[in-house]
């Protein structure tokens, strides 16, 4: 259990030297806020989709990663369901707006940034092919019932969104090709290959800018997230694992669910609170405390997956 814990450990030590990296670009003036949206932009448009088509395209279809795909499809569907019911009955705050950020920071976790280069770093591309399919999952929900949660309003429920959501579309190709055991082109898969490595590094980068941007000693002052940061890191990864535990499941489909399930609040927090003209501060705490609680519990949560 202890080599587990350590192996864990080290590749998230790995992505967190990375962000290390970020943060001292950032103190030094090298990197700004127009290269972070530019960079922002590559992940999500093209490294995030070649690494999810990698991914599918060099995975051969069996019965049983069949069934692995359809089985972390429906159990992200439960994972978003349970984090909103806990959500609403434990977090409690007088002022709406904060509330429903609050709400939303503990619901929604970064299984893009965070939880893709964790996953390629334990599973290798099979992990990405698993990944994929949580985040397709995720961003259906982010874009329904994500945005009418922070907005208050159901008008910004946004289909378009979903079908026009590099990472979805790239889902569903990617599926497609799996299915009739379509490979790419050499000269194609080249190229895929090489993009979608891009999907460790630059989240990392991007995430560390953020940290230093972000003012830690008002994140640690900040009474109003402890509650939820812990939540969002300890309590829910932790009933989603008793009930994959509860229904068999195990190998990496589950290594693959727990990364997703622990990782920290998604960015989506500070989009969103931003789009809809909410509490923008306490977002962009809870994404600062929870990275960083994620040193500790992800390796744990993860551990804890292997073993059982």
């Amino acid at each position: 259990m202890l080599d587990n814990f350590l192996v864990v450990l080290g590749q998230v030590v790995s992505l967190f030297l990375m962000i290390f990296v970020g943060f001292i670009l950032s103190k030094a003036k090298l990197i700004k806020e127009n290269a972070i949206i530019t960079l922002s932009n590559i992940v999500l448009y093209v490294a995030t989709p070649a690494a999810i088509l990698q991914a599918f395209v060099t995975e051969t279809p069996t019965a049983q990663k069949n069934i692995n795909l359809l089985t972390v499809a429906l159990f992200a569907v439960v994972f978003h369901i349970l984090s909103i019911v806990i959500a609403k009955l434990l977090i409690k705050n007088k002022n709406d707006a904060t509330r429903r950020v609050l709400r939303f920071s503990v619901i929604f976790s970064n299984c893009g940034f965070m939880a893709f280069p964790l996953q390629r770093a334990i599973l290798g591309s099979i992990g990405v092919f698993y990944g994929a399919m949580f985040v397709a999952v995720y961003n259906i929900f982010v874009w329904t019932y994500g945005a009418v949660l922070v907005s208050g309003n159901k008008k910004f429920i946004s289909i378009k969104s979903i079908i026009t959501n590099p990472a979805i579309i790239a889902t569903v190709i990617s599926v497609i090709l799996y299915i009739f055991k379509t490979p790419l082109p050499s000269f194609l898969s080249s190229a895929t290959t090489q993009l979608g490595t891009l999907n460790t590094p630059l989240p990392m980068l991007i995430i560390g800018y953020y940290l230093y941007n972000a003012n830690l000693k008002q994140v640690f002052c900040d009474k109003r997230i402890y509650f939820p940061a812990l939540i969002r890191m300890v309590f829910i990864p932790l009933i989603f694992l008793i009930i994959l535990h509860l229904f068999g499941i195990n190998g990496m489909p589950l290594i693959a669910l727990m990364v997703a399930a622990s990782a920290s609040t998604a960015t989506f927090a500070t989009m969103f609170a931003t789009k809809f003209g909410s509490d923008v501060q306490v977002s962009v705490n809870m994404i600062a405390l929870t990275t960083l609680i994620c040193l500790l519990t992800m390796p744990i949560f993860v551990m804890l997956a292997q073993t059982l």
